[in-house]
This record gives structure tokens, sequence and C-alpha cells, in this order.
């Protein structure tokens, strides 16, 4: 799910240059459809993040206050497996009847299975899909709504060539697996922007057990008997849903603060559930209060999106503080 999404997976970028993230550079670097040219199997690049076809921002505009906001959309064609072995069968046994009977070998299969698929892809549509970019045009953060590594660096590589700068993903630099420890068993308090936040152990955990060979997973929703029997018999947090609720003000310095002082309304909190993944930090299934602005009013779009963008920048610092990422 994107930005429009009651929940979205989030990558987090950082920018090196704010100088250079201007968004007349992304018509440069926007998707070329390839509808109408036979045999091409994939295409990708920008587009609008309103409208996935307007390709070069005639409807709208990527400017949404301080952020720039666009989707990166990949058009491919594939051939189904079964609907190819099918043809395939059809194509051999016809050339085996005009043989009388001759089978055909395994070259000749070989050429005509390539044969065959390039008959079908021109007869294929391509079916478009897309993930958001958010690039925050005032201090370098830049949120991607994906958290498919293939699809996470190929959309780095088309940043820095659309913005000439360094475009690099954050990488925790604290132990993610002694936070998560931390946050389920104690939480932690943190501040951001002059605003402290409890940042806590919500409902979901999976726990995993084994660094090679055989593994094994518990995966337990609102069930703290299965979590801690887990982590007795050796399993560790691999995957945990956080919750993250704002106060007012920054927390108090002196010993003996209240707990749970920081609790504030349930609409008003944060969830993502964390995870590491080839060393970066994954947040999946990021939810964040639900906007009062009609999104699908169309004067009250860009609105909804500074907003929407706000609250996710903000769940973004939070964790930076927690994690250190860099």
């Amino acid at each position: 799910m994107g930005f429009f999404g009651a929940t979205c997976d989030i990558a987090l970028f950082k920018a090196s240059d704010t100088e250079r993230l201007r968004s007349d550079t992304l018509a440069n670097f926007s998707i070329v459809p390839i509808d109408t040219v036979e045999c091409e199997e994939e295409a990708a690049g920008w587009t609008s993040f309103e409208d996935l076809y307007d390709t070069q921002w005639k409807n709208s505009i990527p400017e949404k206050g301080e952020w720039i906001v666009f989707s990166y959309r990949v058009d491919k064609r594939k051939v189904p497996a079964a609907l190819l072995s099918k043809k395939l069968a059809q194509r051999c046994q016809e050339i085996e009847t005009a043989r009388g009977g001759q089978r055909v070998s395994r070259k000749e299969k070989k050429d005509l299975k390539e044969e065959v698929r390039l008959q079908l892809l021109r007869r294929t549509e391509p079916l478009p899909t897309t993930c958001d970019v958010a690039v925050n045009a005032l201090n370098g953060l830049v949120l991607v709504t994906s958290s498919n590594e293939g699809t996470l660096q190929n959309i780095e590589d088309l940043l820095v060539q659309t913005f000439g700068c360094d475009v690099t993903r954050l990488y925790p630099e604290n132990n993610v697996a002694s936070c998560l420890e931390e946050l389920y068993t104690v939480g932690r308090r943190v501040s951001v922007g002059g605003q402290s936040y409890l940042v806590s152990f919500a409902d979901e955990m999976t726990l995993t057990r084994g660094d090679g060979g055989e593994k094994a997973s518990i995966t337990a929703k609102n069930d703290q008997v299965s979590i801690e029997a887990g982590r007795r018999d050796g399993f560790s947090i691999g995957k945990m849903r956080v919750q993250i609720v704002g106060s007012g003000a920054a927390p108090q310095e002196e010993a003996g603060e209240e707990e749970g002082a920081d609790a504030g309304p349930e609409d008003s909190a944060m969830y993502a559930t964390l995870s590491q993944n080839e060393g970066a930090l994954l947040l999946q299934g990021v939810k964040v209060p639900v906007s009062k602005v009609n999104r699908n009013d169309p004067d009250d779009v860009e609105t909804w999106t500074v907003e929407k963008l706000g609250t996710l920048e903000e769940c973004a610092n939070v964790l930076t503080a927690i994690f250190d990422l860099k």
C-alpha cells in the first residue's frame, strides 16, 4: 500500500544535498510506457503520485508543501507459465504430426519455446505496479513505501540519477536486537522536536531461533504467555509491533516520573512493525492517526498529503532516535 493506504511499509533514505532536490528533474526519468512496443518486457520510472498514468504531471504537481511526492512505476509483461507450457505442447504436437510422428528434439523444443513465448508476449498487456516516494526538500529525508530489497535498490539508483546527489539508505547504528528487547521489556522514552514519546511493545511479535540449518519461529498476538514461553525456550525477538505515543511536552529530567505519563488517546498513537533485513531497519504496517481532512476532495489532496507525510516523518524521527539511523 502507498501513502493513500490505511497502513504502509516505509523504507528510509537520506539525500546528501538538499539544494539539488528539485521536482523539475523528475520528467527526465519518468516511465516510458511499453503498451505499444511489441515484445518489450519491462519499463520503469517515475510517474504522478495522484495518477499513475500521468507521466508528465499534466494534471497535478509533485510539490506538496516541503515535500516532492511521486511514484515509482514498473510496467511488466509476463507470459503465464501454464499458458506457455500449453501452447508449446500444442506447437510440438503439430510439428510431430506433420513429420509423421518424429519427435521434436531437445534443441528444437528450446527454440520453439522462445518462439512461442514471444508470440504470446505480443498479445500480453503490461501490468503496472507502483510504490510511492516522498522527498523532503528541506532536510533530505526520503520515504519509500516498499519493503522489497530489489525494488528499493532500483529506486535508490534512480533517485541518485534524478537529483544528481547521493541518496543512501539509513541503517541502525544501535544493535537492533538489543533495542527490540528494551522496547518489549520496559519501553523507551525519547524526546524529538521538543515533544516526548513513549515507544513500547504493542500486541504482536515473531520469535525466532537458529542461526543456521533448521530455523524455527513463533508468532503470537495478544498472547503474553506464548511469548514468555518462547523466550524461556531460547527464542529471540525477530519482529515486533510497537506503539508510539506522544505527550505535549518533553519528559522531566528528575527521577520518579509517573509511569504512563506519556500516554495519550488511543487514536493518537502510531504503530509500526519493526524488523531487520540485510542490515536495514524495516518499518512495516505503519499506521498513523486518521486525518480529518477528506483526501477524496481534489481541493484537499495537498493538505491531506502534507499532514500524512508529516506524521510519517514524526514516526521516522522517533525511531531514528532509538536506533540511531544513519
